[in-house]
């Protein structure tokens, strides 16, 4: 189960893990979110991409329960109509900008994606996921040594993370 701690001094939120060592189950912490930029996550540990995935998905939620809390409280004091108008739209912009952003500047060598595939988007100058799905397969088709297979390969990675490549008004894409 993941938990997140809120650490008032440094302003963030530590992203807890259980842990077992010689026996011992313990929480440790391996990565942590800044309160004032929620999209910049620091990992301290070497994740899976599946653990990952997992941490933004109980974050989402975290905050998610987080902002209905909020809006309880807000819904029982009705006299601070724009102290409340305030919040939620401040809320809002933090939930959404924490869906849109949080994936986006993930290194790609933090996902399971082959060497040649990594090796292709490395020369092409492509470092994170938020600039892969900027490409289309065209784009990606036309790079030294991306062929069929490789494309398929990369596509199968953004697709286990729930994203896809751009997309382009041309649909089919000549292999030969």
């Amino acid at each position: 189960m993941i938990q997140f701690e809120y650490d008032s001094i440094m302003k963030r939120y530590d992203v807890l893990v259980p842990s077992s060592l010689a026996g011992v189950k313990s929480m440790v912490t391996v990565a942590h979110i800044d309160e004032e930029v929620e999209s910049n996550i620091t990992v301290y540990r070497e994740l899976t991409i599946t653990l990952l995935r997992q941490i933004l998905l109980h974050w989402d939620e975290y905050q998610h329960q987080m902002t209905r809390e909020l809006q309880d409280m807000l819904d029982d004091d009705s006299d601070n109509k724009h102290e409340s108008i305030w919040i939620n739209d401040r809320l809002a912009y933090l939930v959404e900008r924490l869906q849109l952003s949080s994936w986006k500047d993930i290194s790609i060598n933090q996902i399971e994606i082959d060497a040649r595939a990594w090796n292709i988007l490395q020369a092409a100058g492509i470092r994170t996921i938020g600039e892969l799905t900027e490409k289309s397969a065209i784009d990606l088709r036309k790079l030294k040594n991306c062929g069929r297979k490789t494309l398929t390969a990369i596509e199968c990675v953004l697709e286990e993370l729930g994203l896809t490549l751009k997309q382009t008004n041309n649909s089919r894409l000549k292999f030969h």
